[in-house]
């Protein structure tokens, strides 16, 4: 998920999400792995971002895809945006970010949710 909105920077640059799928071992697959084409292979989808940050897992589900994708956005990515000086007054929407390189607006949501 790379933020493309108002203000974005070389400091938004560095804050590119992504689901990372975690292994039985408990490893954590990286930004280049694209977890939904290996069905059974994870445990868990994780919110990363490539500054190191790691949330907490969703189940390995398109749902939880999804809900993994949300939690970069409200528990990283929407607090970062608050202390960078050219996002703190921007109201950062889903809109504003290319996600599996589609932009939101235009991206089908997963059955039962919205995009807004």
């Amino acid at each position: 998920m790379f933020y493309i909105g108002p203000g974005a920077d070389e400091l938004t640059d560095e804050h590119e999400g992504y689901v990372s799928g975690r292994r039985p071992d408990g490893s954590l697959t990286g930004i280049w792995t694209d977890v939904r084409a290996e069905p059974g292979a994870f445990t868990g989808f994780v919110p990363a971002c490539e500054c190191g940050w790691t949330g907490d897992a969703a189940d390995p589900t398109p749902t939880g895809h999804h809900a993994a994708q949300r939690r970069w956005l409200t528990d990283h990515f929407e607090v970062l945006a608050r202390e960078l000086p050219g996002l703190a007054k921007v109201d950062v929407a889903e809109r504003d970010f290319l996600w599996t390189g589609v932009p939101a607006a235009v991206r089908p949501s997963p059955a039962g949710y919205p995009v807004s």
